[in-house]
């Protein structure tokens, strides 16, 4: 935000990095591992925590997703003006001495995240500050089924001092075009059975069961010999960032206010209400479940949950989430699920390759991506929320033979998987506390609230806080085996209503502001530089 108010004000000038590193020592504890310490970690009674690690890279100088969220913000090279038709752009160099000449474009098509085409185009002249139109001339055939992006990578044609040629230094993605969803038929595999006692109701079919609690509303899924639990719980607090962690303590400073820890968020209780059996049809059984998560002081969330069970074992969850009481700005409105912690191979279609989150996600790129489940702790010397991946359409968890589940959004959310609850992760202080991982939460958010600057800035910006409303999402959990599942397949037409909308979406580069040239004497005089 800061760097497209500086962009369009040529007299503005500011944004310059506070922090380059985390400044923490090399420690080395009583079983002879090292760690990053910080302040309290060397007796001292006085001190300012892990304030000192507040760099966009880590003590080592190991790239972060801030230095990439960065390096997108100091992009001297964007294109707006996307011409679907002709598949064509308008770059703009915001260089003052370089020509794009330098340059050359690698552009490729992306259908569901796969490359189908991919081809490198000379940049011709563009003098600092002036603008050309680019067309790529793509044909027609290359433009097939699924979602089709069309991703611009400007890179060096030669080396330089800082870096080698063929090193990108700016990047676009533009939406091409989004085909329908591919469906499949609910009767093919035949209706899953309904049974139930006193205690539980149970639907199965041959390969699986899933199981709700009539005490607790806690539904549990078991594929052949893999259990997941605590499957569509409802979540509503992350664990704290160093900007949360301070929020917090300015809020309680003001109890007129409602705060995260006085209304009870990281402690929700689940209230179990009413269950019953909505639809039985040829191929898939279809139930209501209704529950409410309390907090404290009034505060909380009524929830009602479609569910309908598929006899291929597919699971599609359509959740109303509707707050009451006087709630504050909130952390996460969304679900988990628990799996066994083999499945720590995370594969997902979406922003990434780092984390993303609404105030920091222009360095996300649409793509297909994998990681190790908890791999995004490592960016942060003292554990914390982190992992968040937004516009994600999919994320598949599975071990190392390619079992697992994966879960599609009927519109894309923010996923992320971790080897801690939120509440797991408070509690830690250093990178030591995750070594012990026993299980994979899988989290999906209809949105998260902002990061912002409270350490020592302002709060999350408006436009990037999750206030409490009422908000209706879906998402469908399908088994896979063997790495064998696609976009398609997740569910018929007619299993899903209207829904609401994410905060997040595709970023369109035509969207932006057109550039404007700083050595243009009618744009300084209307910006009041003279």
């Amino acid at each position: 935000d800061y760097w497209d108010a500086i962009n369009k004000y040529p007299s503005l000038a500011g944004g310059f990095v506070w922090e380059w590193c985390d400044h923490s020592i090399i420690k080395t504890d009583k079983d002879g591992n090292e760690y990053y310490a910080y302040g309290g970690d060397f007796g001292e009674k006085k001190h300012d925590g892990n304030f000192c690690c507040d760099g966009i890279v880590t003590p080592d100088r190991r790239s972060t997703p801030k230095l990439a969220e960065l390096k997108k913000a100091h992009e001297f090279i964007c294109c707006t003006d996307f011409n679907i038709q002709d598949v064509s752009f308008c770059v703009h160099n915001r260089h003052y001495h370089t020509d794009l000449s330098k340059f050359y474009i690698f552009y490729s098509v992306l259908s569901d995240g796969h490359p189908v085409i991919s081809s490198e185009i000379d940049l011709p002249s563009v003098e600092p500050g002036k603008s050309a139109r680019i067309s790529l001339g793509i044909s027609e055939s290359y433009l097939v089924g699924g979602e089709c992006i069309l991703d611009v990578s400007f890179r060096l044609k030669d080396d330089t001092l800082y870096a080698k040629s063929g090193f990108e230094v700016a990047f676009s993605q533009f939406k091409i075009k989004v085909n329908g969803k591919k469906e499949f038929d609910v009767s093919a595999y035949g209706t899953p059975e309904i049974t139930s006692d006193k205690e539980t109701y149970y639907v199965s079919s041959a390969d699986f069961s899933l199981s709700v609690s009539r005490n607790t509303g806690e539904i549990t899924v078991k594929y052949k010999n893999s259990v997941i639990s605590d499957v569509n719980a409802p979540t509503f607090y992350r664990a704290l960032t160093d900007n949360d962690i301070r929020k917090l303590a300015f809020d309680k400073g003001n109890p007129s206010i409602p705060n995260w820890d006085s209304v009870g968020l990281k402690n929700i209780t689940r209230e179990f209400k009413s269950l019953e059996t909505v639809q039985v049809g040829d191929g898939y059984v279809k139930f209501k479940l209704d529950s409410v998560a309390n907090g404290k002081n009034g505060c909380g969330f009524e929830l009602t949950s479609m569910i309908t069970v598929f006899g291929n074992g597919q699971l599609l969850f359509l959740n109303t989430v509707v707050p009451f009481g006087q709630l504050p700005t909130l952390l996460r409105i969304g679900s988990t699920m628990i799996l066994p912690k083999e499945f720590d191979r995370v594969s997902w279609y979406g922003f990434g390759p780092h984390e993303t989150y609404p105030d920091r996600c222009s360095s996300g790129r649409l793509g297909i991506y994998n990681e190790i489940c908890g791999d995004p702790l490592l960016n942060y010397v003292m554990p914390q929320e982190c992992g968040a991946k937004m516009n994600t359409r999919y994320m598949a968890l599975t071990d190392r033979f390619g079992t697992g589940f994966a879960v599609f959004g009927e519109q894309p959310y923010t996923m992320s998987a971790l080897p801690f609850l939120p509440a797991e992760l408070d509690g830690m202080l250093h990178s030591f506390d995750t070594d012990c991982r026993e299980k994979t939460v899988f989290y999906l958010d209809f949105s998260q609230n902002g990061i912002g600057n409270r350490s020592c800035g302002p709060d999350v910006l408006p436009k990037y806080r999750l206030e409490p409303k009422t908000i209706t999402y879906a998402y469908t959990v399908k088994p896979i085996f063997n790495n064998e599942f696609s976009m398609g397949d997740k569910y018929p037409r007619g299993f899903i209503s209207d829904l609401s909308s994410p905060t997040e979406s595709l970023p369109i580069e035509s969207e932006r502001e057109e550039y404007r040239d700083p050595s243009d004497e009618d744009v300084r005089r209307a910006t009041g530089f003279n």
